[in-house]
């Protein structure tokens, strides 16, 4: 049974209120429990939110410098070899590449080192090696044909044999001496053909009657023989000799003129140089007799003589021209003699005396010109 308690009615100084057992009486005065903790764990993760996009954009912002640095150390090391292959390529195709070779070429102040070799069929293997960024690289590459060839593009051009009696160098120090003979069996003695550049033939090149410090290219495709016919040249001539006519010199006016022979041509200056100023060609219908040596007036100055006849190199020992005829080139005896800058394309050679060719590049590197002083092959 409950206890009866009694309850007294509160006074203004006092107020009492018993209850029964096992009750607890409100407190007055209690205050709401705290949220301190939760606080501290919104603030961490919140610190935690903040350094991780803080670190992800810092991370994203070097990885765009670093890919900025790879993108640029890439090109700087493309352009690096492109510069190399442009270079080696722009060799071997002006012909003053000698395959295999060791070379080194600086490019921007990186050192390339360069190795080339005869893969066949009248290309070029390049290998390549340089450090860029402190970063190595090597590649290989393979270098197209060249260009179309022509009789022009070479120190000496044989459409049909040789016959040497005395020894025949073409180009110096490894270069510029490029050779094509359509026949290559040498008749006559045991002379020699020393060539400074590569030796091409559609036949069999016998390595005991060649020096060859380029490539020797047997079995070479065949360059058809050019042929210089009146019937081109008798149309538009500035000038035109109808009977022999003996030269000991020419000044070319401007626009390449053409100086047309109807017969016979002699080239002689008595003990004088024969020399010619600017730029012109003369065509001779018949033969054409070298006298005496052959000097340009200046760098600017070149001459193209065509024969359609014969050509012969009967005294002198200096010639520089670009000598063509559809028949014979004779080099008669009597001294060594030389075309010091120039070329010759013949259909046959007959070597008596010493002879050498050194030749000059120019309608390879410029084609047009070629165009200009009226080549057979390019005009008309």
């Amino acid at each position: 049974m409950e206890e009866l308690v009694e309850i007294r009615r509160p006074t203004a100084n006092n107020a009492i209120l018993r209850l029964s057992e096992g009750r607890t009486p409100p407190t007055a005065n209690r205050q709401p429990p705290t949220r301190k903790g939760s606080a501290l764990v919104f603030a961490l993760i919140l610190v935690v939110a903040i350094t991780s996009v803080l670190l992800a954009t810092q991370e994203v912002s070097m990885a765009a410098v670093r890919g900025q640095r790879n993108l640029e150390s890439s090109l700087r090391a493309r352009y690096i070899k492109e510069s190399c292959v442009a270079y080696y390529m722009s060799k071997f195709k002006a012909g003053t590449l000698s395959l295999p070779t060791a070379d080194t070429v600086t490019v921007n102040g990186t050192v390339c080192t360069a190795s080339t070799s005869d893969p066949g069929n009248r290309q070029m293997q390049l290998d390549l090696s340089f450090t860029s960024d402190q970063k190595s690289y090597s590649q290989r590459l393979f270098g197209g044909q060249r260009i179309d060839s022509s009789p022009w593009f070479y120190s000496l051009f044989v459409g049909s044999n040789m016959v040497l009696t005395s020894n025949l160098t073409t180009g110096a120090a490894g270069v510029n001496g490029d050779v094509y003979i359509q026949n290559a069996v040498l008749a006559g003695g045991i002379t020699r053909l020393t060539a400074n550049g590569d030796v091409e033939s559609p036949t069999a090149i016998s390595a005991a009657r060649y020096t060859v410090s380029g490539t020797t290219w047997p079995s070479a495709p065949a360059i058809p023989a050019l042929s210089a016919s009146h019937t081109d040249y008798n149309n538009a001539p500035d000038v035109t000799f109808n009977s022999n006519v003996t030269l000991s010199g020419y000044t070319f006016g401007g626009g390449y003129p053409l100086i047309y022979c109807n017969k016979d041509l002699t080239l002689n200056n008595g003990l004088n140089p024969i020399v010619f100023r600017g730029k012109g060609v003369i065509f001779v219908k018949k033969d054409a007799h070298i006298q005496g040596n052959v000097q340009l007036f200046d760098a600017n100055s070149k001459v193209a003589i065509i024969v359609q006849g014969d050509l012969s190199f009967e005294s002198g020992s200096s010639y520089n021209g670009f000598f063509f005829t559809n028949g014979n080139a004779t080099v008669w005896a009597g001294g060594a003699k030389a075309i010091n800058s120039g070329s010759l394309v013949c259909n046959r050679l007959f070597v008596l005396s010493t002879f050498s060719i050194q030749h000059d590049t120019y309608f390879w590197d410029t084609p047009s010109e070629a165009v200009n002083f009226k080549l057979p092959g390019f005009w008309p």
